[in-house]
């Protein structure tokens, strides 16, 4: 278990330090190679999202085990602390005054998403926390997006990505759910028989 935790270290270390050079690549000042590093490794984060998601429906239809579930979410939890500190310095070196309400739905979802590393250990697939956890965290990620796409954040332009990036979490969040309705049919089914 060590070796694939800091296998997950590694590996966030890597794609994050690589959004930050591809920043630093793009935009001459620190500045701006900071909002650009926070764009880059969003999108990283989202990608580790879709990922965890992913790898824990296979858990919840018994392709895939515990541990591989508890690995796909302690690294997107990494992959999203590292996030942070991009984000962070974007705020603070471009003198940004986030809205009281998005930070502290921002600051909710970071707390979710760096308990749900630990505690996905202790409860079944079909518990219901898990379905808040992913649904809350794909919303937040979706009111980035609609941010961005309205021009809301200064300095970055309104993107076509941004809604590609809307739609595949409305996506992955349905399949989600799907696969919840499902899974929890069968677990229904075999108490009744059993």
């Amino acid at each position: 278990m060590r070796s694939s935790f800091s296998r997950v270290i590694w590996i966030g270390l890597l794609l994050q330090a690589t959004a930050g050079a591809l920043g630093w690549l793009q935009e001459g000042d620190m500045a701006a190679a900071m909002r650009m590093a926070a764009r880059f490794s969003g999108r990283v984060s989202l990608l580790a999202y879709l990922t965890s998601m992913a790898v824990f429906v296979a858990w919840m239809r018994g392709k895939a085990s515990r541990s591989a579930a508890v690995e796909a979410a302690q690294a997107f939890a990494w992959v999203h602390l590292l996030h942070f500190g991009y984000l962070a310095a974007n705020i603070r070196m471009s003198a940004i005054t986030p809205e009281l309400y998005k930070a502290i739905g921002g600051a909710l979802a970071y707390a979710m998403i760096v308990t749900h590393a630990f505690w996905i250990r202790r409860w079944p697939p079909q518990h219901a926390a898990h379905a808040i956890y992913f649904v809350y965290v794909g919303l937040i990620m979706i009111g980035t997006f609609v941010s961005r796409l309205q021009g809301e954040f200064p300095g970055s332009e309104p993107s076509a990505i941004h809604g590609v990036g809307i739609a595949v979490t409305l996506l992955a969040c349905a399949g989600f759910f799907q696969a919840r309705r499902r899974s929890r049919k069968a677990a229904s089914l075999t108490h009744v028989q059993g």
